[in-house]
């Protein structure tokens, strides 16, 4: 797959000096790097949520709730039904 990507002027000064210190041998690889530790966070931060959701649960932080009655709330604020 090729992708093509224009830096902003920061970030391919911090590109190319990354690669210039010899940490990197090439663009390629600290993009690859920087991508790699986004997703990683990324996924610890949705790791995160669901174990919040699950404590939640867990200790009863939560509420049932009724598909129709919601609808009905939003059409109510809508102006829909009276």
């Amino acid at each position: 797959m090729e992708i093509h990507y224009t830096p902003q002027p920061d970030i391919a000064n911090f590109i190319d000096e990354s690669v210039k210190s010899g940490n990197f041998t090439s663009a390629s690889i600290v993009m690859d790097e920087a991508l790699n530790l986004l997703r990683g966070t990324e996924t610890k931060r949705l790791h995160a949520e669901i174990q919040k959701g699950i404590d939640d649960y867990e200790n009863g932080r939560y509420s049932t709730w009724n598909p129709d009655e919601i609808l009905n709330r939003i059409k109510k604020l809508n102006g829909q039904i009276d």
